[in-house]
């Protein structure tokens, strides 16, 4: 995949999921076998519901932080 094609994924992934709660971003974007690695917080589920449940915790607590253009 090319760079800038990468890049609008990463910007789609913030834009509209992280700063816009556009669950169907998640279901077009993560596959249903999707595992996030972290060391830090293991056993976070698979798939977009997983990444859903996870983004939508952050959402909450830091509901005033959005990324910028």
């Amino acid at each position: 995949m090319p760079v800038e094609e990468n890049k609008m994924l990463v910007r789609r992934q913030f834009d509209e999921i992280w700063n816009g709660g556009n669950w169907a971003t998640v279901d077009e974007l993560y596959a249903p076998n999707y595992v996030h690695h972290d060391p830090y917080n293991p056993d976070q589920g698979t798939g977009p519901e997983a990444f859903k449940l996870r983004v939508s915790g952050y959402r909450n607590v830091l509901h005033t932080c959005r990324r910028g253009a």
